[in-house]
């Protein structure tokens, strides 16, 4: 139960606390990689050697004493003040970050623009028209290529998203040298870093990278088996025990077609949840059921698709999996009869 109400300091720190510190630091650390990095890079070097060599010394140690003061804010919301689940998330903390990030780009800047007019304003460069015109057209031919490159970015990741649905690959990421790879190898490097440095990361990137590419796999299996059933669009259940949510998301996605065809937008319609249970509840995700309820909800849909079971569900559904070669180990139940309820296993 989240306790934003309080205002008071909490400092009951404990190992759960440095897992939290470790998780927030490699998100954070993510966050800088992939929102407006070169600015970042750019306003760093520029406080820095403001800090060393200049007389803006007392507002880079601001600038510092604030950023450690709000991480420590950031860590006492999610340690003592948030719930279960948004600590589970980090919920919200890209928003959080923004706010130091743009305050030290603003700084950055500012303070770069200071230290450019004070150095050229003594040779009254200003004065000579044939230089104002040299520095104006600089200006603007930096800008165009600034900005000719983040439209080469931009125009590689939406081409890398397109041909990764299309052909339902996976290892388009792996294969191409896009920021997405960049991005991923900072990742890695992050959490090693973190990892030699005490911490213990999740390594949440490579994870969810796995898992997306398991997806796509079987989802591309899923398509192929739908092309034998008489239904447009079937109705598929997903079982994914213990999940936040991850999957789920998506598979919603990976329903739509790439193109209209007779106003048949989805490929599959997917039932709501995806992970259940009776009384042992791994985690905030996980949906308390009867049983029978459950059964019958399920067997309703005409694709059941098992990424990942456990002994439970497997039990519950042994009415349905009896003639499978093995009913504890299948992926997919395809129903062959809808007034008997009877499904083939792969």
């Amino acid at each position: 139960q989240g306790q934003l109400s309080n205002l008071s300091f909490s400092y009951d720190f404990d190992t759960s606390t440095l897992d939290l510190l470790s998780r927030i630091i490699s998100r954070t650390c993510e966050y800088v990689i992939l929102w407006k990095f070169p600015v970042t890079i750019f306003a760093f070097i520029i406080l820095v050697y403001c800090l060393l060599f200049s007389e803006f010394k007392l507002i880079i140690l601001g600038i510092i004493i604030f950023c450690l003061f709000y991480s420590f804010g950031i860590l006492q919301l999610y340690a003592f003040r948030f719930g279960i689940y948004e600590v589970a998330e980090l919920q919200s903390l890209e928003r959080y970050l923004r706010l130091p990030l743009s305050l030290i780009h603003f700084l950055g800047i500012t303070l770069f623009v200071f230290l450019i007019v004070r150095k050229i304003s003594p040779k009254n460069i200003f004065r000579s028209k044939k230089s104002f015109e040299v520095i104006v057209k600089f200006s603007i031919l930096i800008s165009l290529i600034g900005m000719f490159s983040y439209q080469l970015v931009a125009i590689d990741i939406a081409l890398l998203e397109i041909q990764s649905r299309t052909n339902n690959s996976t290892s388009v990421i792996n294969t191409r040298l896009s920021t997405y790879n960049i991005i991923f190898e900072a990742r890695k490097k992050i959490n090693d870093l973190l990892n030699r440095s005490g911490f213990k990361t999740p390594n949440e990137p490579d994870a969810r990278l796995l898992t997306l590419n398991v997806i796509l796999k079987e989802h591309k299996e899923i398509t192929s088996l739908l092309e034998h059933l008489d239904i447009k669009t079937p109705n598929l259940a997903l079982i994914h025990q213990g999940d936040s949510g991850y999957t789920s998301r998506i598979v919603s996605f990976l329903a739509l077609k790439n193109k209209r065809d007779h106003n048949q937008r989805l490929l599959y319609k997917i039932s709501s949840g995806y992970s259940w249970g009776n009384e042992n509840i791994q985690n905030i995700w996980m949906q308390k059921v009867d049983p029978i309820v459950l059964l019958n909800s399920l067997q309703e849909n005409e694709v059941i698709w098992g990424f990942k079971t456990d002994k439970w569900i497997n039990n519950l559904l042994r009415p349905l999996t009896s003639d499978c070669q093995d009913p504890f180990n299948w992926r997919f139940l395809i129903k062959t009869s809808s007034l008997s309820n009877t499904f083939v296993c792969f």
